[in-house]
């Protein structure tokens, strides 16, 4: 039988490599002789986040909690499943236990930002990016995330700023740059979403599809890439 540290390095391995199903058994097996060990219980649910089982991710970050009621990132994490099933009350209730354990930890302002912005509730949604942002300026994604509500209360020369300082700090972060071409659209800046939109949809014809329904200010376009971001970037850096 392997040691723990064996299987740990060996799950790590495979979730660099995208074997989640041999990730999984290996974090199981490391459980089985550890079963008192958090972080353990932890790391196997972010791989059922990777798979996007949240349920059980759910019960895995809260089997870790139980065993340290300290581990702040297990109420960050169990936060974004929280939010991914669309429980965004729960969501916010694991973002206030993570900012207790932790007040400057900017992922979990940046994780309520989030659940706030879904409920509607831009003000509070405001106040969280703006505490993630003096606490970790070096985020594209919170830039991001707080040019969508910009974006969607129609204030689309703060939306612009912020697309523009994500873009300082990712050039690659594409969904900053569509967004900004919607943002220039919506304000009659037909040339520069054009020029901006290029990048994201070549040809012609595509650049004038995203062109026209930026001009009319789709909803649904908005909502759609910040559910990508979510997807994609919410989960905290584990190395």
């Amino acid at each position: 039988t392997n040691s723990p540290e064996v299987l740990i390095e060996r799950a790590r391995l495979m979730e660099r490599q995208g074997k989640h199903a041999e990730a999984l058994e290996a974090y199981t097996e490391a459980i089985r002789q550890r079963p008192r060990e958090a972080m353990l219980h932890y790391d196997r649910g972010v791989v059922y986040g990777q798979l996007e089982q949240f349920d059980l991710a759910i019960k895995e970050y809260t089997r870790a909690i139980e065993i340290d009621p300290a581990l702040a990132r297990a109420y960050n994490n169990r936060a974004v499943a929280h939010a991914q099933l669309k429980d965004f009350d729960a969501a916010i209730k694991d973002c206030d236990k993570a900012i207790d354990l932790e007040p400057n930890d900017s992922l979990a302002f940046r994780n309520r930002g989030l659940a706030y912005h879904d409920l509607g509730q831009y003000d509070k949604a405001l106040a969280d990016y703006d505490t993630s942002i003096r606490n970790d300026g070096r985020s594209a994604i919170s830039y991001f995330n707080r040019g969508n509500v910009y974006l969607e209360l129609k204030k689309f020369d703060r939306a612009i700023e912020d697309y523009d300082q994500a873009l300082t700090l990712n050039s690659k972060h594409a969904l900053s740059l569509q967004n900004r071409g919607i943002a220039f659209a919506s304000i009659g800046q037909r040339e520069k979403a054009e020029k901006v939109l290029h990048r994201r949809a070549p040809g012609r014809d595509g650049v004038m599809h995203a062109v026209d329904e930026a001009a009319h200010r789709r909803r649904d376009m908005v909502l759609a890439t910040e559910a990508l971001v979510k997807q994609r970037e919410l989960m905290p850096d584990l190395g």
